[in-house]
C-alpha cells in the first residue's frame, strides 16, 4: 500500500506542480507539455515489458529499483534547469512510475492470504483516496512555505525513503523470492 501512495503522491505533485514548476524554471508552455507527455508516452510503454521484467526479477527489486530511481529523477529537477535534463528525467520519471502503479497491486495480491485478497485490494484503493487528499494539501503548503521546486525535493526524499522501507521491511509471502 505504501507503494500505491508514494506512486500517486508524487503523480499528483508532477500534474499540479510541475506546470508551475516549468514556468518558473522559464520553459514555456510547449515544452512543459512535451516534457510531461514525455513522462506519460514512457509510462505506457513500459507495461509493454511489464510481463518480461517479472519473469526476470521480482516484484519486490523491480518496485524498489522503480521507486529509488524515480526518487533520484525528481531530485535532479530540484537541481538543475536544463530542458534536456528534465525531458531525460521525466522518461525514466515515467518508466518508473508506470510500472509502480500495476506492481504495487501485484505486491499487494502477493501479500495477502487469497481470501483476502480483494479486501487488501479495497484497503489499497482507501489508502490511494487518502494519499490524493493529503498529498496536494502538503505540497501545497511545501510549496507556500519554500518553493515549487522544494515540492520535488520532498517528494524525491519521499520516494527513496521509502523504496527503502518497503525493501527491507515488506515481506511477499506468496510471490518467487529465487528471483534477482
Amino acid at each position: 500500500m505504501l507503494v500505491s501512495m508514494l506512486t500517486l503522491a508524487v503523480r499528483e505533485a508532477m500534474t499540479t506542480y510541475f506546470p508551475l514548476y516549468g514556468i518558473e524554471k522559464g520553459f514555456s508552455l510547449t515544452q512543459i507539455g512535451l516534457i510531461i507527455g514525455i513522462q506519460g508516452f514512457a509510462a505506457m510503454i513500459i507495461r509493454l515489458l511489464q510481463g518480461k521484467l517479472l519473469q526476470a526479477f521480482s516484484v519486490k527489486n523491480i518496485l524498489f529499483i522503480c521507486l529509488f530511481s524515480s526518487g533520484c529523477c525528481l531530485l535532479s529537477l530540484y537541481f538543475f534547469s536544463d530542458i534536456l535534463i528534465f525531458s531525460i528525467a521525466a522518461l525514466l520519471l515515467g518508466l518508473g512510475l508506470g510500472l509502480t502503479q500495476p506492481l504495487s497491486t501485484v505486491s499487494v495480491v502477493n501479500i495477502a492470504p487469497v481470501a483476502f485478497s480483494a479486501q487488501a485490494l479495497g484497503i489499497r484503493l482507501g489508502g490511494n483516496r487518502l494519499s490524493q487528499l493529503v498529498s496536494p494539501l502538503s505540497f501545497g503548503m511545501v510549496a507556500q512555505w519554500a518553493t515549487v521546486g522544494f515540492v520535488f525535493g520532498i517528494a524525491a526524499i519521499l520516494l527513496m525513503g521509502g523504496s527503502v522501507y518497503y525493501k527491507y521491511s515488506s515481506s511477499d509471502s506468496r510471490s518467487n523470492h529465487n528471483k534477482p
